[in-house]
């Protein structure tokens, strides 16, 4: 189930879009909020989770299964990252349990990535190439 990253025509192209995804993601997350209601509180980690899953899931292809332990550090610093800066803007607040559900989704992500799931990218490349 191992993906050589040379399989990929567009490894590039794929780089440079989870690149991009990243700096949307900052960009959102760094826009001033208007104060939030304490029920969006368990919006707010579903948000962490996922988001950080799809970012697992994203970059894990592109990388050495012997590397994704790098990849996890890696996302895992912009989540800090991420929160620091937070803290900064006005009705947004740094909080342990947002980077709580940034690791589970992290790891959920390692885990799907782990999975054919792992082949997304050679798929997509497949479908696009057979039009």
């Amino acid at each position: 189930m191992t993906l050589p990253t040379d399989q990929l025509r567009w490894r590039t192209l794929w780089l440079l879009s989870g690149y991009l995804l990243l700096a949307a993601i900052l960009v959102l997350a760094l826009v001033p909020l208007p104060k939030m209601a304490a029920t969006e509180v368990l919006s707010d980690k579903f948000i962490h989770f996922v988001v950080f899953a799809g970012l697992m899931i994203w970059f894990a292809p592109l990388y050495p299964k012997r590397r994704l332990w790098l990849l996890f550090v890696g996302l895992l610093t912009y989540g800090m990252l991420m929160e620091l800066l937070q803290s900064q803007v006005p009705n947004r607040y740094a909080e342990l349990a947002d980077l709580a559900a940034d690791i589970i989704g992290l790891s959920l992500g390692w885990a799907l990535s782990l999975t054919p799931l792992r082949r997304w990218p050679l798929w997509v490349e497949r479908q696009i190439g057979n039009r």
